[in-house]
């Protein structure tokens, strides 16, 4: 169902909901064949006092009411709906759903109004660029027309401009093959680059003693004994013991 458009979708979903109300029962005669009727029979509704005879052949994808409604719009009635849910298909054979009620319903048009993309690259509306173009075509072939040399002039006009048209598409495809290939080294450069860069700014290990750079602690000087500062006057006194580095630890 998501072939259809979303205003078609919801006439059918509508439809798929009052076809509930239907009841189904098999005919004897033909299996295939089943009649369909509203579980109100009243008389307000012409429609709802009559059961309708529905075909439904799954081996060659056919269906069909008596109704006629399909025939008529295209579209499913309640009771080939109520069918549909009967036997459980899967899906509805394409062949019932047509292409103007899709979302592809315009394949390939010379100018749809509904296109997102109404103006060019310059911001000039390609209806009016159409309307000029059609213009002037219509001028030269109304002057091709009146003699065989002017419609030869004219068809040479148009054949030189067609191919003047091929060769500057082929010259804007080849300027954007360029293009790509230009951003593609640029950007295979850029990473190049960063890894080199990045690989530079790794610190290399250094074999160096990790404890060269340890001094020893200051020692403050105090107002000691005279024997201690006449001894460190004269340099008798022993030097202070340098501090013993943390042993590591094995991870």
């Amino acid at each position: 169902m998501d072939k259809y458009t979303r205003a078609v979708y919801s006439v059918f979903q509508e439809r798929q909901y009052h076809s509930t109300a239907f009841r189904i029962k098999t005919s004897q005669d033909n299996p295939n064949n089943y009649l369909v009727h509203h579980y109100n029979q009243s008389k307000e509704f012409a429609w709802s006092r009559h059961e309708f005879r529905v075909l439904a052949d799954e081996a060659e994808g056919r269906y069909e009411c008596e109704c006629k409604l399909w025939e008529h719009t295209g579209l499913f009635c309640h009771h080939v709906i109520a069918v549909f849910e009967h036997l459980r298909l899967d899906e509805i054979p394409s062949k019932y759903i047509l292409q103007r009620y899709t979302k592809d319903a315009v394949t390939n048009p010379d100018f749809n109004r509904r296109d997102y993309r109404t103006t060019t690259e310059d911001g000039t509306s390609i209806e009016y660029i159409r309307t000029i173009l059609y213009s002037e075509a219509v001028k030269i072939i109304n002057k091709g027309c009146s003699s065989e040399a002017k419609f030869q002039i004219a068809l040479s006009a148009f054949r030189d401009a067609n191919s003047r048209l091929d060769n500057e598409d082929a010259e804007l495809e080849n300027n954007e093959d360029a293009e790509m290939e230009n951003n593609e080294q640029s950007s295979n450069q850029d990473n190049t680059t960063r890894e080199t860069g990045s690989q530079n700014d790794i610190p290399q290990a250094e074999n160096n003693d990790p404890y060269a750079d340890i001094q020893p602690p200051l020692v403050a000087i105090t107002k000691g004994s005279k024997t201690t500062d006449a001894a460190r006057k004269n340099g008798k006194c022993k030097p202070p013991v340098p501090a013993r580095p943390e042993p590591e630890l094995d991870e």
